[in-house]
């Protein structure tokens, strides 16, 4: 994992706001900027360093979906089950369940830790296909 760091730039041009990517430890950075008519490159001088985690593609895709919940329900059915209902941004519903085998072992956070996770992969597999690749890169 190579450490960088993330940052916006406004443009001096046009007042644009580019977010940049640098490594750790360089003092100038080159911004080609992305709402210039024509293009535009300019230097922007790094002071400060964050250092943030690289993300694997199948995190961002979480991350994206996650940022796309609206609203998060849960309902328990019987003695041992639990129903998750996310509602995304656009309408979409994903619905995922966890039981237990044994109702004694039944737990209300675990229930809904697990219905939840359902509820994501569900989500993930019928959007990730539809969402924008440069989103994830």
């Amino acid at each position: 994992m190579t450490e960088h760091v993330e940052f916006d730039s406004i443009c001096p041009k046009c007042d644009g706001i580019n977010h940049v990517r640098a490594r750790v430890g360089e003092r100038m950075v080159e911004v080609h900027c992305k709402h210039c008519t024509h293009g535009h490159n300019y230097l922007h001088v790094v002071h400060q360093h964050v250092i943030v985690k690289e993300y694997t593609p199948e995190e961002k895709l979480r991350n994206k979906i996650k940022s796309l919940i609206e609203n998060k329900e849960f309902a328990f059915i019987g003695k041992r089950t639990t129903i998750c209902l996310l509602t995304l941004k656009g309408g979409y519903e994903a619905v995922g369940k966890s039981a237990v085998a044994d109702e004694a072992a039944f737990d209300e956070e675990i229930g809904k830790k697990y219905a939840f996770e359902d509820a994501m992969k569900k989500a993930i597999i019928a959007l990730g296909a539809f969402l924008n690749k440069e989103d994830l890169k």
